[in-house]
């Protein structure tokens, strides 16, 4: 434990008294003034606290004896009160001590003045009640807490000696500074391991960077974990910070300097992702952030930490990998549906075309009607398949981006009435009535004409497949403040609100019920989708079991065009 040389001096043998000479007096008062200054530069020079009061206690006991001085102190704000010294007395008696300050303390809070008191405290055990007299001074801070108290022990009932009270009060302010000292060093050291256990925590690097004016660059603070990160300890990062800096990129490193000046003259956030190397070799990536600070002599400090980055860095990439395996194997599929799509069609058309002659019976008649029953089911599944294969053809498109639109201005009414003529007969074998409201104002429509016409045979004939016999289908078109809507609405048999995100997607097939009068492919909605976006349009279903569906398109009031 430090020892102040205070207690090396060499003390008078008896005790001050009240009748000395002028010149005594002052110069025992030049002694405690003297000693008083020599406990300051001890306690600037770190010294411990305990230390110090034994020999302020021991300066004060001198003029008070045979009675004793106690000190007493708190080294936390609400802490217990603990005696820190009294020389001479055993520690076994310490806590009785304690005891009849702090009870000289609560007199103290009933004074007016609020500076001394004299009280009798009779502890356990025997003797005489005047060598028990406590005469007491609190020493408090700021706020007029207690931090402290100088008790002088065994005064006569009258009072201490006016030499003993000046001691008193001349060593008080030196006994203040040290405990408030000692508590100040506590609150920042204890400040320092929450910061350090906060900065242990973070998974990477916390640090503190200076830049000066001349452009001297160094670090103040730097947490262990550049010690895990870059295998470098802190220690010499302090000591030289091209120690960490060495870790970066050769291409990196070049401009870093002009870069960290740069930031630092425009007080710019620092936000950097760097590979680096740490010295056992192994390859990391780290996210830098930083803030910067001016301080008054013009240095930059940068506050600021170091993360880890690896596991992200190999995620993305291993992402973009992937990525780009699964965007080439999709462009090849969709290159695999494309050429065989086109390999269909040129054997349906042959199929479709002669199958049209033979049941239009061009080269003459087919001779049994078994023979044209059949040639009408070729063709009908003829037409079928090749509407599959231009459904998956456009998606193959529309996904690899190769599908582009042909716009022009499209009469809605007329393509209305085109697609109701095409699903006359559909909808008349299931007994279902098929209407249109289209008004004759309304304005052209700004769109590629075949895909406008496909979303409305798909919508329509998904009416028609789940509408029971009776039922009915309207097909409208109306002039929004929104824009242009086409709407096909049904009495259908519906699906429950649940069920409309999967009935966008492609191949969806809700209903597997008997109602279900029809099979498909579960691409039309899901093509209606994408003809939508082509033309910057919205759709959207709106549907209930038993009562029907509705489905709207809404397309921009960029695409609306005057008649």
């Amino acid at each position: 434990m430090f020892r102040s040389p205070l207690a090396d001096r060499p003390v008078p043998a008896a005790p001050l008294a009240d009748h000395r000479s002028p010149g005594a007096a002052d110069l025992a008062e030049l002694r405690l003034l003297r000693a008083s200054q020599q406990a300051i530069e001890q306690i600037s020079a770190g010294a411990e606290l305990p230390a110090v009061l034994h020999d302020l206690a021991a300066l004060i006991g001198v003029a008070a004896a045979p009675a004793t001085c106690t000190i007493a102190a708190r080294l936390a704000e609400d802490g217990p009160l603990h005696v820190l010294a009294a020389p001479g007395t055993p520690e076994t008696s310490w806590p009785a001590q304690e005891a009849g300050i702090a009870a000289a303390l609560d007199a103290l809070y009933r004074l007016e003045d609020g500076d001394e008191a004299q009280i009798l405290h009779q502890p356990s055990g025997d003797g005489p009640a005047a060598a028990r007299t406590i005469w007491c001074r609190a020493i408090r801070d700021g706020s007029g807490g207690t931090i402290a108290a100088i008790a002088v022990l065994g005064v006569s009932a009258s009072g201490p000696a006016r030499a003993v009270a000046g001691a008193v009060r001349t060593l008080a302010p030196v006994v203040k500074i040290a405990v408030e000292r000692r508590r100040y060093t506590g609150q920042l050291r204890a400040a320092a391991n929450r910061f350090a256990s906060l900065a242990a925590s973070v998974p990477g690097v916390v640090y503190q960077r200076q830049v000066s004016p001349d452009g001297d660059v160094r670090y103040t603070y730097i947490s262990e974990g550049a010690r895990d990160l870059y295998g470098v300890s802190p220690e010499e990062i302090l000591s030289d910070p091209n120690a960490l800096f060495q870790c970066h990129a050769a291409s990196y490193r070049e401009g870093f300097r002009e870069r960290l000046l740069e930031a630092s003259r425009t007080l710019s956030m620092w936000d950097v992702e760097l590979e680096i190397t740490s010295r056992d070799g192994k390859h990391k990536w780290t996210h830098a952030r930083a803030r910067p600070t001016r301080l008054a002599d013009g240095t930059v400090q940068w506050d600021g930490v170091i993360l880890d980055a690896t596991r992200i860095a190999t995620r993305e990439q291993e992402l973009r990998l992937e990525k780009e395996a699964a965007e080439s194997a999709n462009r090849g599929m969709s290159e695999f549906i494309s050429s065989m799509s086109h390999e269909l069609r040129t054997p349906l058309n042959a199929i479709i075309g002669f199958s049209e002659l033979m049941h239009g019976e061009t080269l003459g008649p087919l001779g049994n009607e078994r023979y044209m029953s059949y040639c009408s089911d070729i063709l009908e599944s003829g037409r079928h398949l090749l509407n599959i294969v231009n459904d998956v053809l456009d998606i193959s498109k529309i996904e690899s981006g190769k599908l582009s639109l042909n716009e022009e201005a499209v009469d809605l009414g007329a393509v209305v009435q085109a697609v109701n003529q095409q699903l006359y007969t559909r909808a008349a074998a299931g007994s279902v009535r098929v209407t249109s409201a289209v008004p004759a104002t309304l304005p052209y429509l700004l769109a590629d004409a075949r895909l406008i016409k496909q979303t409305l045979l798909n919508l329509v004939s998904n009416a028609v497949k789940f509408t029971l016999p009776g039922g009915a289908v309207t097909v409208a078109a109306e002039d929004l403040p929104e824009g242009i809507a086409i709407v096909v609405k049904d009495t259908g048999i519906g699906m429950k609100p649940s069920d409309i995100p999967k009935a966008m997607e492609r191949f969806a097939q809700i209903d597997g019920s008997l109602s279900r009068r029809h099979e498909g492919t579960g691409l039309g909605l899901y093509l209606v989708k994408l003809f939508a976006a082509l033309h910057q349009a919205t759709v959207s279903l709106a549907s209930q079991p038993d009562i029907g569906t509705t489905a709207t398109v809404l397309f921009p009031v960029a695409r609306r065009l005057p008649r």
